[in-house]
C-alpha cells in the first residue's frame, strides 16, 4: 500500500517532496532506520522550532522532533550563566538552545555525524564558540575528566538510568539534572528508588506515547 499512502500524502500536503518509512531507532549512535518511499535518497533535512533552525541527515544522527516542548522549557527554567553537559547531544538541539542565551554547554556524543551536524548546527543558529564544547566521544569515556555542572541533559531514554550514578556526581550542590527514560503505563515507576539520599525528584511528566504500552517521562532531579 505504500505507493498508495503516498499519493495521498503528496495530494493533502502540497509541501511535501520526500516520504521515507521510519523502521525505529537503533545502535549506539541511535540512528533513525529509514526507508525512501518517495524522492531521492537523500535524508538531508531542517527542522525549526522555537526560533532555531536545525539541519541535519536524519538517517545518520540522533535528533527527536517530538522534544520541541522540553527544548523549551529547559531553555526558559536555565539562567544565562550556568554551566550545562548535554551527555548525548545527537544533532545538539538542546545544546544549541541553551548556548544560544549565554550558558557554557559541554555536548558530548560518540557518533562522527553528530560531530559533524552539531557543529553545523551551532553555526547555523550563529552561537558564539566560547559558549560551547563539543567532545566526540562516549560519555563515560571522558566524565572523569570533566568539571562539575549546574544543570545536565540526559537525552539517551533506553539507558539513561545506566549513566545514572556516574552523572550524577558530576552535578554542583543545587544543580537540575533532566533524566529521560522509558516508562511502562501501569508500572509505578519511582525514580527516587535510583538516587542516593542527597538527590530527590523535584518534577516529572509524560513527554509523549513511545509505544503503546510505554512513555517516554522527564524526571528533574
Amino acid at each position: 500500500y505504500s505507493e498508495l499512502i503516498c499519493s495521498a500524502l503528496l495530494e493533502s500536503h502540497g509541501n511535501i517532496h520526500k516520504i521515507a518509512l521510519d523502521l525505529g531507532v537503533k545502535g549506539e549512535y541511535r540512528i533513525r532506520r529509514l526507508e525512501m518511499l518517495f524522492g531521492d535518497l537523500n535524508f538531508v533535512s531542517t527542522h525549526r522550532e522555537n526560533s532555531f533552525e536545525f539541519t541535519l541527515d536524519i538517517s545518520q544522527v540522533y535528533f527527536s522532533p517530538r522534544l520541541s516542548l522540553e527544548r523549551k522549557r529547559v531553555h526558559d527554567i536555565a539562567k544565562s550563566d550556568e554551566k550545562i553537559l548535554d551527555a548525548f547531544a545527537g544533532a545538539a538541539p538542546f545544546s544549541v538552545a541553551l548556548a544560544s542565551k549565554g550558558c557554557k554547554v559541554t555536548s558530548v556524543d560518540p557518533n562522527p555525524a553528530a560531530n559533524l551536524w552539531s557543529h553545523k548546527n551551532f553555526e547555523i543558529n550563529n552561537i558564539a564558540k566560547t559558549n560551547y564544547d563539543f567532545i566526540n566521544s562516549r560519555i563515560e569515556d571522558v566524565v572523569s575528566e570533566l568539571p562539575l555542572y549546574d544543570r545536565i541533559i540526559m537525552n539517551h531514554p533506553t539507558k539513561s538510568l545506566n549513566y545514572l550514578e556516574i552523572l550524577s556526581k558530576k552535578l554542583n550542590t543545587k544543580g537540575t539534572l533532566h533524566l529521560y527514560a522509558i516508562v511502562e503505563k501501569g508500572d509505578n515507576f519511582q525514580v527516587n528508588k535510583y538516587l542516593n539520599s542527597d538527590f530527590k525528584c523535584i518534577f516529572e511528566r509524560e513527554v509523549h506515547a513511545y509505544s503503546p504500552q510505554s512513555s517516554l517521562k522527564v524526571f528533574d532531579i
